[in-house]
């Protein structure tokens, strides 16, 4: 049976990245769970990506071109000239953290800054009204 968990909260700094970086290594390996996690960064600071996979290798995924979880999103946008991006194979998106001996195992969607650019240049809908407007 499959369990989700969702770290939120919209203040930052509050230690979501950390905790959920913990909870995966937590999970994985303890013994005779034997627990296959998935950590889906969506956190365009991708501060979980990087603590789980190492700042090297993150970097190296990066560089090299290789899906994130922004893709998957991308995947569904439609361009400018009309035409869809291209289908996500999803294996090609996830990284394996870590293997353990007994089975359990700890893959990342990482995350990347693109996601918050994504949103900060969505332009911006004018006010219904505004007070100006009606004096």
């Amino acid at each position: 049976m499959a369990v989700k968990v969702a770290i939120i909260n919209m203040k930052g700094g509050v230690g979501k990245s950390t905790l959920t970086a913990q909870l995966a290594w937590q999970f994985a390996g303890m013994r005779r769970w034997l627990k296959r996690v998935l950590v889906i960064d969506l956190d365009p600071q991708f501060n979980a990506s990087q603590y789980l996979l190492g700042a090297t290798r993150y970097g190296a995924i990066h560089d090299s071109g290789s899906p994130t979880v922004w893709n998957i999103f991308e995947q569904f946008s439609r361009t400018p000239s009309g035409g869809v991006p291209p289908a996500l194979d999803i294996s090609s998106v996830v990284h394996n953290v870590a293997s353990f001996q007994e089975g359990s195992r700890i893959d990342l969607i990482p995350s990347r800054l693109e996601l918050s650019l994504r949103y900060a240049t969505r332009p911006r809908r004018k006010p219904f009204w505004s007070a100006r407007s009606r004096l």
